[in-house]
């Protein structure tokens, strides 16, 4: 165990650091004032800083970024899960979809 071979005091300076991290945020928008209060606390829960983007009318506009972003870590545009490397094209085409659809 870490405790039992590391003097305390060395790791106090790690958990200060950590500490003051900034958290990642996470937009949310909505008209209810509740239901807005109820998922920022689950923003918090989960460990991010919830940022209110105002009313529900801007999810059309946060909507595409929630797509590419899942599309780059998860999809064609991620990384290889064999060799690591880029996936083909991925990511450009889903920007090419994303324009379009940001577009309309």
């Amino acid at each position: 165990m870490v405790s039992d071979t590391i003097p305390s005091e060395v790791l106090l300076p790690v958990f200060e650091a950590k500490r003051n991290t900034a958290k990642p945020s996470q937009a949310y928008c909505g008209d209810d004032r509740n239901g807005k209060a109820v998922t920022a606390e689950l923003i918090r829960d989960v460990a991010f800083d919830p940022a209110d983007a105002g009313a529900l009318r801007i999810a059309r506009c946060a909507e595409p970024f929630a797509v590419l972003t899942a599309e780059l870590a998860y999809g064609r545009g991620g990384p290889s899960r064999r060799s690591g490397s880029s996936g083909s094209g991925g990511s450009t085409k889903t920007l090419r979809r994303l324009e379009g659809a940001v577009g309309r």
